[in-house]
Protein backbone atom coordinates (compact mmCIF):
# COMPACT_ATOMS: atom_id res chain seq x y z
CA UNK A 1 0.00 0.00 0.00
CA UNK A 2 1.84 2.96 -1.27
CA UNK A 3 1.42 5.86 1.65
CA UNK A 4 0.62 9.49 0.51
CA UNK A 5 3.02 12.13 1.59
CA UNK A 6 1.75 15.38 3.89
CA UNK A 7 3.09 18.64 2.00
CA UNK A 8 5.19 20.63 4.65
CA UNK A 9 3.25 23.30 6.29
CA UNK A 10 5.11 26.38 4.63
CA UNK A 11 2.90 28.96 4.80
CA UNK A 12 1.70 27.67 8.58
CA UNK A 13 5.09 27.42 9.69
CA UNK A 14 5.73 30.74 8.46
CA UNK A 15 2.37 32.19 10.16
CA UNK A 16 3.08 30.39 13.23
CA UNK A 17 6.95 31.54 13.68
CA UNK A 18 6.08 35.57 13.00
CA UNK A 19 3.02 35.56 15.03
CA UNK A 20 5.47 33.74 18.15
CA UNK A 21 7.96 35.99 17.64
CA UNK A 22 5.36 39.16 17.70
CA UNK A 23 3.95 37.54 21.15
CA UNK A 24 7.21 36.71 22.61
CA UNK A 25 8.53 40.68 21.94
CA UNK A 26 4.72 42.25 23.32
CA UNK A 27 5.74 40.05 26.46
CA UNK A 28 9.06 41.14 26.86
CA UNK A 29 8.39 44.64 26.10
CA UNK A 30 5.73 44.31 29.29
CA UNK A 31 8.73 42.82 31.10
CA UNK A 32 11.03 46.17 30.62
CA UNK A 33 7.69 48.38 31.12
CA UNK A 34 7.37 45.86 34.79
CA UNK A 35 10.93 47.31 35.48
CA UNK A 36 10.38 50.80 34.76
CA UNK A 37 6.92 50.70 36.48
CA UNK A 38 8.41 49.27 39.65
CA UNK A 39 11.24 52.28 39.39
CA UNK A 40 8.85 54.59 39.45
CA UNK A 41 6.41 53.63 42.06
CA UNK A 42 9.55 53.16 44.44
CA UNK A 43 10.59 56.73 43.37
CA UNK A 44 7.05 58.15 44.45
CA UNK A 45 7.06 56.16 47.75
CA UNK A 46 10.11 57.56 48.90
CA UNK A 47 8.74 61.07 47.14
CA UNK A 48 5.42 60.47 49.61
CA UNK A 49 7.80 59.81 53.11
CA UNK A 50 9.82 63.24 52.57
CA UNK A 51 9.40 66.27 55.14
CA UNK A 52 8.08 68.42 52.87
CA UNK A 53 7.64 71.22 54.97
CA UNK A 54 11.74 71.24 54.14
CA UNK A 55 11.96 71.43 50.61
CA UNK A 56 10.99 74.64 49.31
CA UNK A 57 9.09 74.73 45.89
CA UNK A 58 9.47 77.48 43.16
CA UNK A 59 8.50 78.29 39.61
CA UNK A 60 11.25 75.84 37.94
CA UNK A 61 11.33 73.05 40.64
CA UNK A 62 7.49 73.12 39.63
CA UNK A 63 7.72 73.39 36.17
CA UNK A 64 10.18 70.02 35.97
CA UNK A 65 7.40 67.91 37.31
CA UNK A 66 6.12 65.24 34.56
CA UNK A 67 3.60 63.03 34.02
CA UNK A 68 3.37 60.47 36.35
CA UNK A 69 5.85 62.00 38.74
CA UNK A 70 5.70 64.16 41.81
CA UNK A 71 7.65 66.94 44.28
CA UNK A 72 6.92 67.22 47.86
CA UNK A 73 6.84 70.35 49.70
CA UNK A 74 6.19 73.43 50.52
CA UNK A 75 5.06 76.81 48.37
CA UNK A 76 5.21 80.27 49.68
CA UNK A 77 2.75 83.19 47.97
CA UNK A 78 -0.52 84.25 48.57
CA UNK A 79 -3.78 83.19 47.31
CA UNK A 80 -5.90 85.11 44.47
CA UNK A 81 -9.99 84.17 45.87
CA UNK A 82 -11.62 85.90 43.37
CA UNK A 83 -10.79 83.46 40.89
CA UNK A 84 -11.36 80.64 42.92
CA UNK A 85 -13.89 77.33 41.39
CA UNK A 86 -14.84 74.22 42.85
CA UNK A 87 -14.64 70.93 40.55
CA UNK A 88 -17.31 68.40 40.75
CA UNK A 89 -19.41 66.41 41.82
CA UNK A 90 -17.30 64.16 44.04
CA UNK A 91 -18.23 61.74 46.29
CA UNK A 92 -16.70 61.45 49.99
CA UNK A 93 -18.22 59.42 53.10
CA UNK A 94 -21.55 59.01 51.51
CA UNK A 95 -21.68 62.79 50.48
CA UNK A 96 -22.04 64.58 47.30
CA UNK A 97 -19.90 67.61 47.66
CA UNK A 98 -17.04 69.55 45.11
CA UNK A 99 -13.09 70.17 45.72
CA UNK A 100 -12.05 73.58 46.18
CA UNK A 101 -9.66 75.12 43.50
CA UNK A 102 -7.87 78.04 44.45
CA UNK A 103 -5.29 79.90 42.49
CA UNK A 104 -2.03 81.17 44.39
CA UNK A 105 0.27 83.50 43.07
CA UNK A 106 3.86 82.18 43.71
CA UNK A 107 6.52 83.83 45.48
CA UNK A 108 8.74 84.78 42.67
CA UNK A 109 6.51 84.66 39.84
CA UNK A 110 4.48 82.11 38.62
CA UNK A 111 0.48 81.01 39.49
CA UNK A 112 -0.37 77.46 40.70
CA UNK A 113 -3.78 75.84 41.27
CA UNK A 114 -4.27 74.68 45.20
CA UNK A 115 -6.53 72.02 45.77
CA UNK A 116 -7.82 72.89 49.18
CA UNK A 117 -9.62 70.07 49.92
CA UNK A 118 -13.61 68.69 49.47
CA UNK A 119 -16.41 70.49 51.03
CA UNK A 120 -19.83 69.34 51.47
CA UNK A 121 -22.61 70.55 48.56
CA UNK A 122 -23.80 72.55 50.86
CA UNK A 123 -20.76 74.40 52.23
CA UNK A 124 -19.47 74.99 48.82
CA UNK A 125 -22.97 77.29 48.00
CA UNK A 126 -22.07 79.53 50.80
CA UNK A 127 -18.04 79.36 49.82
CA UNK A 128 -17.87 82.85 48.61
CA UNK A 129 -19.36 84.42 51.70
CA UNK A 130 -17.08 83.03 54.14
CA UNK A 131 -14.43 85.33 55.96
CA UNK A 132 -12.21 82.95 57.33
CA UNK A 133 -9.46 82.73 54.37
CA UNK A 134 -5.79 82.97 54.80
CA UNK A 135 -5.17 86.32 53.12
CA UNK A 136 -1.77 87.86 52.28
CA UNK A 137 1.63 85.99 52.59
CA UNK A 138 1.16 81.99 53.43
CA UNK A 139 3.66 78.88 53.10
CA UNK A 140 1.66 75.96 52.06
CA UNK A 141 2.55 72.16 52.78
CA UNK A 142 1.58 69.28 50.33
CA UNK A 143 2.33 67.37 47.19
CA UNK A 144 2.87 68.93 43.62
CA UNK A 145 1.57 66.75 40.61
CA UNK A 146 0.04 66.39 37.40
CA UNK A 147 -3.91 66.54 37.53
CA UNK A 148 -5.82 62.91 36.67
CA UNK A 149 -6.45 62.47 33.13
CA UNK A 150 -10.58 62.59 32.59
CA UNK A 151 -12.24 59.88 30.96
CA UNK A 152 -12.51 60.28 26.57
CA UNK A 153 -16.40 59.62 26.69
CA UNK A 154 -16.81 61.39 29.61
CA UNK A 155 -18.48 64.44 30.53
CA UNK A 156 -16.90 67.54 29.49
CA UNK A 157 -16.05 71.05 31.37
CA UNK A 158 -17.98 74.49 30.41
CA UNK A 159 -15.96 76.73 31.64
CA UNK A 160 -17.88 79.71 29.81
CA UNK A 161 -20.58 78.88 32.42
CA UNK A 162 -17.94 77.99 35.17
CA UNK A 163 -18.80 74.32 35.29
CA UNK A 164 -15.82 72.02 35.88
CA UNK A 165 -15.76 68.26 35.78
CA UNK A 166 -12.42 67.79 36.04
CA UNK A 167 -8.86 69.43 36.30
CA UNK A 168 -7.60 71.02 33.19
CA UNK A 169 -5.03 73.48 34.04
CA UNK A 170 -4.88 75.01 29.92
CA UNK A 171 -8.52 75.39 30.38
CA UNK A 172 -9.11 77.29 33.53
CA UNK A 173 -5.73 79.45 32.58
CA UNK A 174 -7.58 80.97 29.51
CA UNK A 175 -10.86 80.87 31.42
CA UNK A 176 -9.95 83.23 34.94
CA UNK A 177 -6.85 85.30 32.39
CA UNK A 178 -4.05 83.54 34.47
CA UNK A 179 -1.43 83.16 31.64
CA UNK A 180 1.53 82.15 33.87
CA UNK A 181 -0.62 79.35 35.33
CA UNK A 182 1.41 76.25 35.49
CA UNK A 183 0.63 72.79 34.72
CA UNK A 184 0.54 70.90 37.89
CA UNK A 185 -1.59 71.09 41.01
CA UNK A 186 -0.72 71.61 44.12
CA UNK A 187 -2.44 69.12 46.83
CA UNK A 188 -2.35 70.67 50.32
CA UNK A 189 -1.71 68.00 53.58
CA UNK A 190 -4.60 67.42 55.81
CA UNK A 191 -2.91 69.53 58.33
CA UNK A 192 -2.38 72.40 56.21
CA UNK A 193 -5.98 72.93 55.42
CA UNK A 194 -7.84 76.00 56.41
CA UNK A 195 -9.96 74.24 59.78
CA UNK A 196 -12.62 76.78 59.72
CA UNK A 197 -13.59 76.64 56.27
CA UNK A 198 -14.89 72.80 56.88
CA UNK A 199 -13.06 71.85 54.06
CA UNK A 200 -11.17 68.15 54.13
CA UNK A 201 -8.11 67.91 52.40
CA UNK A 202 -6.48 64.84 50.41
CA UNK A 203 -5.35 62.22 51.78
CA UNK A 204 -5.01 60.34 48.45
CA UNK A 205 -1.69 58.89 47.54
CA UNK A 206 -2.12 58.23 44.01
CA UNK A 207 0.75 55.59 42.10
CA UNK A 208 0.07 54.72 38.68
CA UNK A 209 -1.16 51.62 37.28
CA UNK A 210 0.98 48.63 37.34
CA UNK A 211 -0.59 45.91 35.69
CA UNK A 212 2.46 45.23 33.33
CA UNK A 213 3.38 41.38 34.99
CA UNK A 214 -0.08 40.41 34.29
CA UNK A 215 0.31 41.49 30.63
CA UNK A 216 3.70 39.72 30.11
CA UNK A 217 2.12 36.77 31.08
CA UNK A 218 -0.71 36.52 29.00
CA UNK A 219 1.38 37.46 25.58
CA UNK A 220 4.17 34.59 26.70
CA UNK A 221 1.12 32.24 27.24
CA UNK A 222 -0.73 33.29 23.82
CA UNK A 223 2.73 32.41 21.94
CA UNK A 224 2.66 28.74 24.37
CA UNK A 225 -0.87 28.43 23.21
CA UNK A 226 0.12 29.24 19.60
CA UNK A 227 2.89 27.00 19.28
CA UNK A 228 0.78 23.68 21.03
CA UNK A 229 -2.12 24.15 18.45
CA UNK A 230 0.61 24.20 15.54
CA UNK A 231 1.71 21.22 16.97
CA UNK A 232 -1.54 19.54 17.14
CA UNK A 233 -2.89 20.36 13.71
CA UNK A 234 0.73 19.69 11.79
CA UNK A 235 3.47 17.08 13.93
CA UNK A 236 1.20 15.42 15.98
CA UNK A 237 0.23 12.19 13.70
CA UNK A 238 3.16 12.52 11.38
Amino acid sequence: MRIKKTRFPYFATLFTCLSVFILIGLGTWQVYRLDWKNELISNLSSEYKKDAARYPLDFKTLLTIEDNNLKRGFITGQFDFSKEITVGPRRFKGKFGYDVITPFKLQGGGTILVDRGWMETSDSIILNRKKTWRTGKVSLVGTARTPKVPWDFGPRNAPSKNLWIYLDPDEIAVSKNLPDLLPVVFYLDETAATQNDRIISSTERVFPNNNHLMYAIFWYSMAIVLLYIYYLRFWRNR
